[in-house]
């Protein structure tokens, strides 16, 4: 990190972006001021304006966005142009890094070229990299040359392996210990003979 850390999040994660939050003040108690603000001005032509409620200058920022079907009903495109927006209002307020979470790139299974049509996860990544993202991070892209698409010279990127976080995750919350499922499945077997 070069700066203290700020996390913002477009409307479609904000409820997420707040559950990190929480979690990282409850483990580092002594962490605050780590939730930033954003907020989406609709004009009535259709255009969009993302402004920053919060000093981003030198801060380490997460920005929290999605570009798929969301809790909100916010359609795709929408969600893409809004992280844009974020992105461009991060840089223009001098942020010291921009790191996007995007836990589902939508448009990820665009990464088919041809010679006669357009590449989508090809042209969202050129987006925000030449918006000025510093590393992108999502949870498993479509595929392998997905994340080719990006010069990581330019931008870090992590593919996170959602399938391994995910088994993690479901054995320490409802399976726990080793020791605990043995017990459980002992109380299982010997509630069967019964």
């Amino acid at each position: 990190m070069r700066g203290r850390l700020l996390l913002v999040a477009t409307r479609a994660l904000g409820g997420y972006c707040d559950a990190v939050a929480a979690a990282l003040h409850e483990r580092h108690p002594d962490a605050r001021d780590l939730r930033g603000a954003l907020s989406v001005a609709l004009c009535a032509d259709g255009e969009m304006a993302v402004e920053l409620g919060t000093s981003v200058r030198g801060r380490d920022v997460f920005l929290f966005a999605g570009s798929a079907r969301n809790a909100l009903g916010l359609p795709s495109s929408e969600c893409k142009l809004e992280t844009y927006h974020a992105v461009d209002a991060l840089r223009r307020a001098q942020a010291g890094r921009i790191s996007l979470f995007e836990p589902y790139c939508g448009p990820g299974r665009s990464d088919r070229p041809t010679r006669r049509n357009s590449v989508g996860l090809w042209m969202h990544l050129k987006t925000l990299v030449e918006l000025g993202v510093d590393h992108y991070l999502t949870f498993q892209l479509h595929s392998e040359k997905s994340g080719t698409f990006i010069d990581p010279v330019r931008c870090a990127v992590d593919d996170l392996p959602a399938h391994v976080l995910l088994k993690a995750h479901l054995c320490e919350t409802a399976i726990g210990t080793v020791e605990r499922h043995r017990a459980r499945r002992g109380l299982a077997s010997a509630s069967s003979c019964a």
